[in-house]
């Protein structure tokens, strides 16, 4: 294999010469780089937005907007739910309009906004962000879904990932960041890269 393949990450005089293997400066920086993505990790897993103006929209009794499924990466502990809600369209026909996002067994909200005694015209003033966090595991399946009741109308939605609060070389996710004081042994190695692609969402390797 030429030489010109290797990945520039990795040079070949600089890396290469202790028995094929890059050194340990190379491993400290891409533990640094795990602990990073899995500390401060915000991957978005749903987004919707709605159309302005649209009088028809909002709807009596419960409704379901939108049903989606994500699957958790490495490290995550929680979901932050954010929507932006604006007011009923029925002139004074709504009491309590409410949105609400659950995730797996967990509820986010109620959210209550939107009570108006006239019809909206959707100006900046008339919406208001509303957010809240679920604790979730990582590396698991959930079923979702954004409800409204009462005529509740939801102008957007974002769902992302949290990361833990601390890095915690406890926790199997996270690596101490100095791997030159002890062996390299393959299993080590194969550990650290293993965890970052669990962090990334990609195959050491592939992008």
């Amino acid at each position: 294999m030429s030489l010109l393949s290797r990945p520039k990450l990795i040079h070949w005089q600089r890396d290469a010469l202790n028995g094929m293997s890059p050194s340990s400066s190379f491993y400290a920086k891409v533990v640094e780089a795990e602990n990073h993505l899995t500390a401060y990790r915000h991957r978005c897993v749903y987004r919707r937005a709605w159309m302005l103006g649209n009088a028809a929209y909002g709807y009596a009794g419960t409704t379901t907007l939108a049903r989606f499924r994500f699957r958790s990466g490495h490290g995550v502990t929680g979901a932050r739910v954010m929507l932006i809600m604006g007011r009923d369209n029925t002139g004074a026909t709504a009491t309590t309009p409410y949105a609400s996002v659950t995730i797996g067994a967990t509820t986010a909200g109620p959210f209550y906004y939107g009570q108006n005694p006239t019809a909206s015209d959707d100006a900046p003033d008339d919406m208001i962000l509303v957010a809240d966090t679920i604790a979730i595991s990582s590396d698991t399946t959930y079923s979702c879904s954004i409800t409204t009741g009462d005529y509740a109308r939801v102008m957007a939605a974002c769902i992302y990932e949290v990361g833990a609060d601390t890095v915690d070389e406890a926790t199997e996710w996270f690596n101490a960041t100095i791997p030159q004081a002890g062996r390299r042994s393959d299993a080590f190695q194969g550990r650290i890269l293993q965890g970052l692609s669990r962090c990334t969402g990609t195959t050491p390797g592939r992008s």
